[in-house]
């Protein structure tokens, strides 16, 4: 009778257990890999929107900079970092010229970060209903600094040098996360088209 009994195939109670013991360890092992690929994915995605950041606000600053006559190195609201090479950095920028949304040239303008770290531009006496005031706005919307404003600039920074009669205007900047990890950065060179001596 006994050996009647053992002979019936199936399983035993162990190897059940053992079966659903591997069982949950391929099926752990597989949700750590998607895991961590659609990590990998967002990463990439974040990196690619960072790249695309960067290229847009070296774009808009170049653009800029390139019509500027001259850059009002003594306006008291030049934010001094430091110096290098015995010339000024400065943490914003007030020029004259830049264009316009008509494509004409401002008489004065500014470029800085506000308060969300991003990038600002300010029309400088402007008249508005009658009176003449400071025009600041953002110069990108918020959906270029990703979702949820995921992307900040940092350490926005001017330098202006004259060589062998040439005037190049120096910028830098980061682009970081809310937790300031790094994601790219840019240093770029612009020479004004139209400058001269105030």
């Amino acid at each position: 009778m006994l050996k009647k009994l053992r002979s019936k195939a199936g399983l035993t109670i162990v190897e059940m257990m053992v079966t659903l013991v591997l069982l949950s360890l391929f099926s752990s092992a597989c949700l750590v890999g998607i895991t961590s690929a659609f990590a990998s994915r967002r990463d990439h995605i974040r990196i690619g929107d960072a790249d695309i950041l960067k290229s847009t606000i070296t774009e808009i600053i170049t653009q800029e900079l390139r019509m500027c006559t001259n850059v009002d190195v003594e306006n008291k609201d030049m934010v001094v970092l430091g110096e290098e090479d015995g010339n000024k950095v400065y943490g914003n920028i007030i020029y004259s010229g830049g264009l316009t949304v008509d494509g004409k040239l401002n008489e004065k303008a500014s470029l800085s970060l506000n308060d969300d770290d991003r990038l600002q531009k300010t029309l400088v006496n402007i008249k508005l209903d009658g009176e003449v005031k400071n025009y600041p706005y953002n110069v990108l919307n918020d959906s270029a600094y990703g979702e949820n404003g995921f992307f900040k600039i940092k350490d926005l920074k001017f330098k202006v040098t004259e060589a062998e009669g040439v005037t190049t205007i120096e910028v830098s900047f980061r682009i970081v996360d809310g937790d300031d990890v790094e994601y790219t950065q840019a240093d770029f060179t612009v020479v004004p088209l139209n400058w001269h001596k105030s």
